[in-house]
């Protein structure tokens, strides 16, 4: 994750939309982690009820995506950007068999709520939800 917002070169909203769909194809962790904010978190679970709903860091929902050992395919379907802040709207799924031979096939959505810092855009956080 970045240290210090502010230390890098300029991204785009559209830049960081694309290196977050190439980060989960690739599936890169450490290109992943640095387009969060230190300070993010990700809520995992149904994003309208507190119910059942888990928050973690990024780098734990990054270490538990990975570790199903396929490709996550996510899809922007939305964005909405409102000066220094915006919500990037995503489709995901995955499917496959995992390396413990585990048939997996998810799909779900999620709301990234961004934040632009000094000419750079980042997650400030993520609310994720299994359809």
């Amino acid at each position: 994750m970045a240290d210090r917002p502010g230390d890098e070169q300029e991204r785009s909203l559209a830049q960081l939309c694309r290196a977050f769909v190439k980060g989960f194809a690739d599936r890169d962790a450490d290109a992943l982690g640095d387009l969060y904010l230190p300070s993010a978190t990700v809520r995992l679970g149904d994003a309208e009820d507190s119910k059942g709903a888990v928050t973690v860091a990024p780098a734990v929902a990054i270490e538990d995506r990975m570790r199903l050992g396929l490709p996550l395919t996510v899809t922007v379907t939305g964005v909405v950007e409102d000066g220094w802040q915006a919500e990037v709207l995503v489709e995901w799924t995955v499917s496959g068999t995992s390396a413990d031979g585990t048939e997996i096939d998810l799909a779900g959505s999620a709301v990234l709520a961004c934040e632009e810092r000094h000419g750079r855009w980042y997650i400030a956080s993520e609310r994720l939800r299994y359809s």
